[in-house]
């Protein structure tokens, strides 16, 4: 296996592409260490990370709940803030007027 870079974490690759961390070296410990060097990242790169985030998390043409939140987790990590995703069945008919949707 090739190394792509000397990491904490160890990410290596085959000639699959980069390969998943075992679940013992992907604990939430190493996630915040991950983030918080990522936070010190330059602005270009933080959004380019945010952006493949964000495709990851559509490819499925579906974005879940839990899988917004964790966009949002990451974006203000990396001093992105976004506000929370709200879906249509706890929308309000007043709020989806105000705020531009459909009028019913």
């Amino acid at each position: 296996m090739q190394k792509l870079a000397e990491t904490p974490s160890e990410l290596v690759a085959d000639e699959n592409g980069p390969q998943l961390l075992p679940r013992e070296k992907s604990g939430l410990e190493q996630q915040d260490a991950a983030l918080d060097r990522l936070a010190a990242a330059t602005p270009e790169i933080k959004k380019n990370l945010l952006r493949s985030c964000v495709q990851v998390v559509g490819a499925d043409g579906a974005i879940q709940e839990r899988e917004a939140e964790l966009l949002r987790t990451i974006a203000g990590t990396l001093d992105y803030p976004t506000p929370p995703c709200v879906t249509p069945e706890k929308k309000s008919t007043q709020d989806s007027q105000q705020y531009g949707g459909p009028r019913t």
